[in-house]
């Protein structure tokens, strides 16, 4: 997403922000990058048949056997030798900068998006990985590089990727953004990203580092996944690049040789492992395709393999003309060799009569999506599935599922046997619905957490309902709060004590009493915490109210609290769940 939505997106992004970072500035560098494209936009394709390599200069490593069901021929993605269109939404993240890392996936969320994408005739979804890397690789702190993975980065990839291949969903699976260069941003609780180590991150020995110890253990431990679709590199990375014409918007910058050259060499590095791994990259207009051609990267980085297997570019009615406009223009118009995937859009389109700032005519989600298919595009996912609204429509539109909803089932009610990867039949849910977490071997702590902002002035009483399963024994929470802009931490040490053998406890709290420096005007988040040592057993929570305000009554398939992002005690969480009462 471009620079002005990420000021809104970021000022809505407390919302999902957890953890910590480290604080560090450097100045700007101002050299530009490597054009080599002189010649022609489109550069000789990087083969997509079947290889691999089993070592690189910089280590071994062994990939898996088998081939890949997703293959590039020409302008067009096949799958299991059928011509295949990507149809989807940007996710683009659950938890922000905390999906994959120390935390537990929410596996619920999750597999709500996919669900939905796919309900609606989808079948991609990208997803955001480290980002700015604030959690997720880890960092040396002496050295500035890259030294490893927190514990849940492979596993949550690897389940994200299972869930979706359940519903015929494949994913984009970006490594980074811009992001990397905004240490006046987000990076969780308010704090700076690691800037020192994200320039060191472009240097010969930050790129080495990098691919050593988190690339090479992610590509390996996924493999070639049946629901992988591609390794994207970067989000808009022109928007950190030094002396880009309509980019270069975050506070701190690089150059774009550096970022050609990182690019290069991480694009190599997949290749060598599987060159069946298709690499792509979130190009943030189509005036940038200069820096990412074969030659461009080829020169920038001295890998032959280090190319793009196909081009990604977004748009976004407000800030680009119809000159860079992919719904003016057809595929062909751009002059490529390889495939061209229309990878951000706003997904409620635009109305140039109602909003005349828009640049560009009116359009349609349903156009929209028919447009990218039947004018040679490879794919088209729109931004983005949770919702932002848009500041150009005076906030008054609302991009987000519902509103991409009717494009995406428009497409496939026509061309579904080119976007159906397996069959899918929806599922009704309803009734009484509760929440059942599993919990095992509790050690110290296991926090959940609901992260959704309510206004409960004058409604401070806040109560739930609570059960054991089975022969699950006692069991022993306490609410926690969080509030106001900067996520107030506010705690109690009252218990509500749950009894075995499964008749329910109704648990009570007083947002005004019990806790102190609750904002009530502004409560982000509800946690539940057990410090039950040892504690093994399934438990049952239904009915969370504050007075008149139904926080949750859990009637909603997949609408339940996460593991907290980055506290003590989440693997002790193995399941969580809506079950419906007979």
């Amino acid at each position: 997403m471009i620079r002005f939505r990420n000021l809104i997106k970021f000022a809505a992004m407390a919302a999902l922000i957890t953890g910590c970072s480290s604080d560090s500035n450097n100045s700007n560098s101002e050299e530009t990058g490597t054009d080599a494209s002189s010649s022609s936009i489109g550069a000789t394709m990087s083969s997509s048949s079947t290889g691999t390599a089993t070592s690189s200069s910089s280590g071994t490593i062994t990939p898996p056997a088998g081939n890949s069901n997703l293959i590039i021929d020409g302008k067009e993605f096949k799958y299991k030798g059928q011509k295949i269109f990507f149809s989807g939404m940007n996710l683009a993240w659950i938890d922000y900068n905390s999906d994959v890392g120390a935390s537990p996936l929410d596996e619920n969320k999750w597999r709500k998006a996919v669900q939905d994408i796919r309900a609606a005739g989808g079948n991609a979804i990208r997803w955001w990985l480290f980002n700015n890397m604030s959690t997720s690789p880890n960092i040396n702190t002496s050295t500035n590089l890259v030294s490893g993975l927190p514990a849940n980065t492979i596993s949550n990839m690897k389940k994200a990727l299972d869930i979706a291949e359940e519903y015929g969903v494949m994913v984009s699976m970006c490594l980074f953004s811009h992001n990397l260069m905004e240490d006046d941003n987000w990076g969780n609780y308010n704090e700076k990203i690691p800037i020192e180590a994200n320039r060191k991150l472009f240097t010969d020995e930050g790129i080495e580092a990098f691919i050593n110890n988190a690339l090479k253990p992610v590509i390996e431990g996924v493999g070639l996944h049946n629901a992988l679709w591609t390794w994207e590199l970067f989000n808009e990375p022109e928007g950190m690049a030094a002396n880009i014409p309509n980019a270069s918007w975050t506070k701190s910058k690089i150059p774009m040789a550096d970022i050609q050259k990182f690019s290069n060499r991480v694009a190599s590095a997949i290749h060598e492992y599987n060159s069946a791994l298709l690499v792509s990259n979130g190009i943030h207009n189509t005036d940038a395709f200069q820096y990412w051609t074969d030659a461009a990267l080829r020169s920038a980085g001295g890998k032959d393999n280090g190319v793009l297997d196909f081009y990604q570019i977004h748009f976004y009615p407000e800030h680009q003309t119809s000159s860079q406009n992919p719904f003016d223009h057809p595929a062909s118009h751009w002059g490529l060799d390889k495939p061209l995937v229309i990878g951000e859009f706003s997904a409620a389109g635009w109305n140039k009569e109602q909003f005349p700032a828009y640049k560009v005519s009116t359009k349609t989600p349903q156009q929209l999506y028919l447009w990218a298919y039947e004018q040679g595009y490879a794919g088209a996912l729109s931004w983005d599935y949770g919702g932002f609204n848009d500041n150009v429509a005076g906030n008054a539109v609302t991009h987000n599922y519902a509103a991409a909803k009717p494009g995406m089932e428009a497409l496939a009610a026509q061309y579904e046997q080119y976007i159906e990867i397996k069959d899918y039949t929806p599922q009704n849910t309803s009734g009484n619905g509760v929440m059942q977490v599993t919990y095992s071997n509790v050690q110290s702590e296991a926090t959940l957490e609901y992260q959704k902002t309510f206004n409960l002035t004058g409604n401070p009483a806040i109560t739930f309902k609570v059960r054991t399963v089975g022969n699950a024994s006692a069991f022993s929470l306490r609410l926690v709060v969080k509030s106001g802009s900067s996520w107030t931490w506010s705690d109690t040490n009252k218990m509500c004590d749950i009894t075995a053998g499964g008749a329910w406890t109704t648990c009570s709290y007083n947002l005004s009493s019990d806790f102190s420096d609750v904002a009530l005007s502004d409560v982000r988040s509800f946690l539940i915490q057990t410090f039950s040592n040892g504690y093994s057993g399934v438990i049952q929570f239904d009915d969370f109210v504050a007075g008149t305000t139904v926080i949750n009554n859990f009637d909603t398939q997949f609408d339940v609290f996460g593991v907290a992002a980055n506290m003590d005690g989440g693997d002790a969480i193995t399941k969580i769940e809506t079950v419906y009462l007979q």
